[in-house]
């Protein structure tokens, strides 16, 4: 009797050290591997000589015949760093890309793209890009965003417009971007349906439908022109133990009973129904139930589950993944 009165003790131990390292383990932050190989555009091919060598930025082109260029600390004319033709600006890399977003009364747009490996669908990734206005632009805008494709050029050679498609990443909450002297961090969460293998960066807005907004104007330009240096192109996949996820409010669920015995419910307590997928992992890992619906609540039966310690995730169309500990008795 002794011994089996030991035995539940170990094991009682046991579980709550268990359900503490699954507590701990929620909590860490997110590790994230950017998967753009030259984020920084400090590797180089060749010393950027001209407008229009982006091409000498490693792993860099320009997708369309908009001259998209390359500025670095190698340069000590036009396209140096961290003075050149539109202004000054330095960074840690002493090196950056550099952009129109605007020019006059033309649809002219210039644009890079990169090669990256390809991504999983379904996987969340945040997508980050840091931008500054040249010293010389006219104007400020919005506009600016990321398509993901799988094709080597969205256009013809000679094309240098507005490319025409609509991003699957915009930075719209940051609107119009004035900093000049510093530099604006453009971030956010992108869950791709597809394994797209080459990233696109500029304004996707023409000028029908920019906003461009009149600065302290520069005085190289006779017409009115958005210009903004590029830095820091990051597309990191947000994971944990394999597993791709996006934090949501630590408040949007609700489940009970706990521990459960027939089922559980998990109710999203914002009210709005939403489109989810609900994974649940055991403790060694492994997926033993998914569940898929449109509602404010999930009612997962027990069934054949085994007692013991469960952890959960609810993936979202929105890209947010809410994560919680679920025990049976």
């Amino acid at each position: 009797m002794k011994k089996h009165v030991h035995a539940y003790i170990y094991k009682a131990d046991f579980m709550r050290i268990l359900k503490y390292i699954w507590v701990l383990w929620l909590s860490m932050p997110a590790v994230a591997q950017n998967i753009v190989s030259n984020p920084d555009f400090s590797a180089t091919t060749a010393c950027p000589a001209y407008l229009g060598d982006i091409h000498k930025c490693t792993g860099w082109y320009r997708p369309t015949s908009g001259s998209s260029d390359y500025m670095n600390g190698c340069n000590t004319a036009d396209v140096g760093v961290p003075a050149n033709m539109y202004g000054i600006q330095d960074n840690r890399a002493h090196a950056y890309a550099g952009i129109y977003t605007y020019y006059g009364t033309a649809d002219y747009r210039e644009y890079i793209a990169t090669h990256i490996p390809p991504m999983v669908p379904g996987a969340v990734y945040r997508v980050t890009v840091r931008v500054s206005l040249a010293e010389q632009a006219h104007v400020a805008t919005d506009g600016f965003g990321v398509w993901f494709t799988k094709d080597a050029r969205p256009d013809s050679a000679g094309f240098e417009g507005t490319i025409p498609v609509s991003p699957q990443v915009r930075f719209t909450s940051y609107g119009v971007v004035r900093a000049k002297s510093v530099w604006t961090t453009m971030t956010t969460e992108y869950v791709p349906d597809s394994a797209y293998t080459r990233l696109i960066f500029g304004c996707f807005l023409n000028n029908a439908a920019i906003t461009a907004e009149t600065d302290t104007p520069g005085t190289m330009f006779p017409q009115e022109v958005g210009y903004y240096y590029i830095d820091s192109v990051a597309v990191e996949r947000i994971w944990r133990n394999g597993v791709g996820i996006a934090d949501a409010e630590p408040d949007m669920l609700h489940s009970y009973p706990t521990p459960f015995h027939d089922a559980v419910h998990i109710i999203l307590t914002t009210g709005i129904p939403q489109h989810f997928i609900f994974r649940l992992y055991n403790a060694a890992g492994s997926m033993v139930r998914t569940i898929e619906g449109l509602d404010t609540s999930i009612i997962m039966p027990r069934e054949e589950l085994p007692s013991g310690l469960y952890y959960y995730r609810i993936y979202y169309d929105d890209g947010l993944t809410s994560r919680g500990v679920l025990t049976a008795d």
